[in-house]
């Protein structure tokens, strides 16, 4: 009894400070959000490493207390996930090449692919890489397992969509682009499905690398990483 008594009252020790931690994580991204609206990239990056940081000094207590034992077999887990992302993030990237070559063809009056493959597109791609780890080790390891352990009877998908719902919400600027915070929020929903069932950050962090480099550049035209670097030869001279 005694015993019994002990695990309870350790089990609503942690759900209360989860609760904490994940108030404050709300409410500071909130005001992160909200009150620097029209921010920087480097702002995001500096925000992501912050939580980087957080993440890495409560990760034992992550390990022990959140996710408890480790899922077997991490081979077969890594393999198994990287097939079920590829298969999810080639379609879509599919039809981001088709939205940029019909874009590319209406402006130009024929398709070309220097709109998919500019220089600066591979050095986006490694930037993506570093950022995509960060915020799925934050919404997938870190605030993922927390929502596990406030909703311990929730079904996988019921996370995916909360965890989804927030990622999306993360993505919210000036003037919100409703078809980028749509598309996180699928994709959050898709990524916490795989990191549940896997517990895999590199595949989900290499599809979200490619998704987000490919969207940005071939269907939104947006190359933040020459203007960076035209920025910095600016700077240079």
């Amino acid at each position: 009894m005694d015993d019994n008594a002990s695990q309870i009252e350790a089990t609503l020790k942690l759900r209360r400070r989860v609760a904490v931690e994940l108030l404050l994580f709300l409410v500071g991204s909130a005001l992160y959000l909200g009150l620097w609206p029209d921010r920087p990239r480097y702002a995001d990056v500096t925000f992501g490493l912050g939580g980087m940081s957080l993440i890495l000094l409560l990760a034992w207590r992550t390990n022990e207390q959140v996710w408890g034992v480790a899922l077997p077999d991490p081979c077969r887990r890594l393999r198994e996930s990287c097939r079920a992302m590829i298969f999810a993030t080639t379609p879509v990237v599919a039809i981001f090449a088709a939205a940029a070559l019909i874009a590319q063809h209406h402006e130009q009056g024929v398709g070309t692919l220097h709109r998919l493959f500019r220089p600066t597109f591979f050095l986006t791609l490694g930037f993506y890489f570093v950022y995509a780890w960060m915020q799925q080790a934050l919404f997938q390891y870190y605030l993922l397992g927390r929502l596990r352990v406030l909703m311990p009877r929730a079904a996988p998908w019921r996370l995916a969509l909360l965890n989804g719902t927030l990622f999306g919400l993360m993505h919210l600027c000036t003037r919100p682009d409703v078809t980028l915070v749509l598309l996180t929020v699928g994709g959050g929903v898709v990524w916490t499905l795989a990191y549940c069932r896997w517990r895999c950050l590199l595949p989900i962090a290499l599809s979200h690398m490619i998704l987000g480099a490919t969207y940005f550049h071939w269907v939104r035209d947006s190359d933040e990483m020459a203007k960076l670097l035209a920025a910095f030869a600016g700077q240079s001279r």
